[in-house]
């Protein structure tokens, strides 16, 4: 779902509010309504009630008398009609409004005013007060007279009414429709105060870039429910700066690594070049310029196999891979520099040692480490290499170290790192141990490095091992 955050809250909570106020609004509307016509009944009851007292029985009958000035409030479109009748079902009275038409007449019941709709005479509806009573009576109860109830209906148009009752509606509808755009501004406006924040947060993220990845946003002026986001923003700024940085000092060691061999290849191609030589001479020169190019070649293969390993694309089959054989290859290529450095070796191999892996990555790690311990092993020391696939040891190699120190076994993964900043060891670039653990995680492997009593062991296990 995309779009404004300060839209969307508006929209959830207009549309949240709306129903409230449209009923609130419809409630009150019912309310006042029920009012109204509840106060219309009662006083077409009472009307019929004050009719009903004008009604007498006396020696000459039935009676009821409307003065002129009460007859012509019951006539009209918005009067009374009234019908009256005697205790033998005779009219009595009519209104002459209601032409020949007749009221309906109320039940048995006596007393009891019963109000219901109706309609009136030529159309329209009404409300009509229907009533059976006795009459008051002049004649005395000795003469042997007494009056029996009589009929009565009153009618009123209900027209005004109900006009009322629509402007009524309209005006509670108005209200409810006025009230809901209210909301909306106010939450419009509420709902701008409150991204104020993220709008400036939006504004500083904005102006970071590769050249500012240093900066960080303040978390002590974020909302609560926000600061969670800038804290994980930071640490993302934080990795990405660290990164850059990375990538920066590995871009400036690659090129570093690869000036020198270049710069020995131009080198001595040029010295080749400056004057006529023997064949011999030029045999010497190429010969040298080979040497050059494998250790370049070298490089660019390490450092394509770590770019691969950068981005998850460094794969490795699975297949058994004779251990002892494995070390004893990798050791015959480091035998001429451990020889040179009057270096013992010894290895401690279980029976049929094999651990199903990629082969050349196994090739790289085991050559890695190995050649690793020959260049850097204390003169005159030992190298004593152990493998027990069967507990999950898979390769672990032990040298004399006593240069090195506690704070070095931490950055000897580093990429390009060396003991000697100076860099004067030209047959080792510091990316064999990144190499090691990149192609160590890649067969799913761990590789750790210890060091103690002046010895270092690189120990490359698995957990679950064949």
């Amino acid at each position: 779902m995309s779009g404004s955050i300060r839209r969307r809250v508006g929209l959830i909570v207009v549309a949240a509010i709306a129903p409230v106020l449209a009923g609130g609004a419809y409630l009150s509307y019912r309310h006042t309504a029920d009012a109204v016509r509840g106060r219309f009944d009662s006083d077409l009851a009472a009307t019929a009630r004050v009719l009903a007292d004008l009604a007498e029985y006396d020696e000459e009958g039935y009676e009821l008398e409307i003065a002129p000035s009460t007859a012509r409030l019951l006539d009209g479109d918005e009067a009374v009609r009234v019908e009256a009748w005697r205790p033998d079902g005779k009219r009595l009275y009519r209104s002459p409004s209601l032409g020949d038409a007749d009221l309906p007449q109320p039940g048995p019941a006596v007393g009891a005013v019963s109000v219901a709709g109706g309609e009136l005479p030529g159309g329209g509806d009404a409300r009509v007060a229907t009533l059976r009573f006795v009459p008051r009576s002049d004649v005395d109860a000795g003469d042997g007279g007494r009056a029996a109830p009589m009929a009565l209906s009153v009618a009123r148009s209900t027209a005004g009414m109900d006009s009322m009752l629509a402007r009524l509606a309209l005006w509670f509808g108005g209200v409810g429709a006025a009230l809901v755009l209210v909301c909306a501004w106010l939450v419009s406006r509420a709902t701008g105060i409150g991204l104020r924040p993220l709008s400036r947060m939006a504004g500083e993220i904005a102006a970071i870039d590769a050249g500012a990845l240093d900066r960080r946003l303040p978390a002590g002026d974020a909302p609560a429910e926000v600061r969670p986001v800038v804290d994980k923003l930071n640490e993302l700024l934080a990795r990405l700066e660290e990164s850059f940085s990375r990538e920066r000092r590995f871009t400036a060691d690659a090129a570093h690594e690869l000036r020198t061999p270049l710069a020995v290849l131009r080198t001595e191609v040029e010295v080749a070049l400056g004057a006529e030589r023997q064949a011999a001479d030029y045999r010497e020169v190429l010969s040298g310029t080979l040497t050059t190019i494998e250790d370049a070649s070298r490089i660019v293969d390490a450092l394509l196999l770590l770019a691969r390993a950068d981005v998850g694309r460094l794969r490795a089959r699975s297949e058994p891979v004779d251990l002892g054989e494995l070390i004893a290859t990798a050791w015959d290529r480091s035998r001429p520099v451990a020889d040179g450095r009057d270096l013992r070796f010894d290895a401690e191999l279980s029976d049929g040692a094999t651990v199903d892996a990629d082969p050349d990555l196994m090739r790289t790690i085991a050559t890695n480490l190995l050649g690793n311990a020959a260049r850097h092993a204390s003169e005159g020391g030992q190298v004593h290499v152990r493998a027990a696939p069967e507990r999950g040891l898979i390769l672990e190699v032990e040298n004399s170290a006593s240069e090195l120190q506690p704070g070095d076994v931490d950055k000897m993964f580093d990429r390009f790192w060396r003991r000697d900043d100076a860099r004067t060891d030209s047959g080792h670039s510091g990316l064999g141990l990144a190499v090691v653990r990149a192609a160590a995680g890649a067969l799913d492997m761990t590789l750790e490095a210890s060091l103690h009593d002046g010895r270092l062991a690189m120990t490359l296990s698995r957990e679950s091992a064949s």
